[in-house]
């Protein structure tokens, strides 16, 4: 019972509660919208280069604007930003799902709303990852982060066996419609959260270019910091875009259709899921650092192994290491993150990390589409893995010292 209680101890904050329930409905329809537009560009386009395109497009503003959206968080009310941010990326899925439903989707309106879904994307993450802050301090926040990732990852397990059903018997477009409802969840959860005190901080920089060199000038001066944030920017370009050759995978190296790739999507889900779990439960008995740098290089090895497989149930099971040792990675480098630094800074890290996370990603999905045009998606995915493992073998002196700064903070 002990265990159990921890596992869930962020729960007892009633925001953080309302936050939960919202964001695991509303990553429900996230993850068949993903599945469903990674669908959607292959079938209409064949072409491996245009699904890396296309999801670098939708990152690609996260790499030019999350520093911005995260000094933003820092200077206004973090639940008005998130209404906002939140209500447009409603609209923005039901307007694919209108285009696919009446026949008239071409392949640029997929590129003009994969951007406008990234800008939209480089102001929410920042503000949605710092937020936890608010709702649960700092003695939860480990457990908080940890929950966070079980939902995200609990509605990979569910949103793409929903998607790889739905686009079987009914089509695409109400995958894009459901997804666009379900955003109504985590604004209703929003709109319900009451505070005891005024939102944080009101002491967030005077100008976004002020803010923006202070937090520079903060991760340059701490090489753990530097470091972590390097190792997550590395994976990001040459590890962390596999999904988007899932596709590939499930129709050209396996053999099936839509049902496989929901399988594939979902197996990687049920993996991370594990791995949150066990960090919500465990992360607060110290050994972040041995869980950040093992769970890195296993992520790297067992994707390898993905790579390698060309029968199903070998490769659903690799999948599922691929998924627990991943967010192990990634959770972990989240927290050490936002214990190492006070309030006025967190927004504006936290827009470091989604820049290293995520708005890297297009680099990686340019690079990867490219080599798996010409090379073919396991070997494409080959060559990243060996860039992230001898990135890890140098950065690992400086990544051993991540907890310690973590435990200053």
């Amino acid at each position: 019972m002990r265990s159990l209680s921890s596992t869930f101890s962020s729960l007892r904050h009633r925001n953080f509660r309302l936050f939960f329930t919202g964001q695991l409905i509303s990553f429900i329809g996230v993850w068949m919208h993903t599945v469903a537009l990674s669908w959607l560009v292959y079938d209409l386009t064949r072409s491996r280069f245009l699904l890396g395109l296309v999801n670098a497009l939708g990152s690609l503003p996260l790499l030019a604007l999350s520093p911005y959206g995260g000094t933003l968080a820092d200077r206004f009310d973090k639940r008005r930003l998130l209404l906002f941010t939140q209500s447009s990326a409603m609209l923005f899925a039901w307007v694919l799902g209108g285009l696919v439903a009446l026949g008239s989707i071409r392949i640029w309106h997929i590129f003009l709303l994969a951007t406008l879904v990234g800008i939209d994307s480089a102001l929410d993450t920042p503000t949605r990852q710092s937020f936890i802050f608010e709702m649960v301090g700092k003695e939860d926040l480990t457990n908080a982060i940890a929950l966070n990732s079980t939902i995200f990852n609990a509605s990979r397990v569910i949103g793409p066996a929903l998607a790889g059903i739905i686009i079987s018997e009914i089509g695409l477009a109400p995958c894009f419609f459901v997804n666009g409802l379900t955003y109504l969840a985590i604004i209703y959860a929003l709109l319900s959260m009451r505070f005891d005190h005024p939102a944080l901080p009101s002491r967030g920089p005077s100008s976004l270019r002020r803010g923006l060199r202070e937090a520079i000038h903060y991760a340059r001066s701490h090489p753990a910091i530097l470091a972590l944030l390097t190792l997550v920017a590395i994976s990001s370009i040459f590890a962390l875009q596999f999904v988007i050759m899932m596709p590939v995978f499930a129709r050209d190296i396996l053999g099936g259709g839509p049902r496989t790739l929901g399988a594939l999507m979902t197996a990687t889900g049920l993996g991370a899921m594990g791995g949150a779990l066990n960090l919500a439960t465990y992360g607060n008995r110290g050994g972040r650092t041995t869980v950040l740098l093992g769970g890195s290089l296993f992520f790297y090895l067992s994707l390898l192994a993905f790579t390698l497989s060309t029968r199903l149930h070998l490769s659903l099971f690799l999948l599922v290491l691929v998924g627990l040792f991943m967010i192990s990675f990634l959770a972990t480098a989240n927290t050490l993150l936002q214990l190492a630094v006070s309030n006025e800074l967190r927004g504006r890290i936290m827009g470091f990390f989604v820049t290293a996370l995520l708005g890297m990603a297009p680099l990686g999905s340019l690079q990867l589409g490219f080599l798996a045009q010409r090379w073919g998606a396991p070997a494409a995915l080959r060559v990243g893995l060996a860039v992230c493992l001898l990135c890890w073998g140098l950065l690992f002196p400086r990544l051993r010292a991540i907890e310690s700064k973590g435990r200053q903070g």
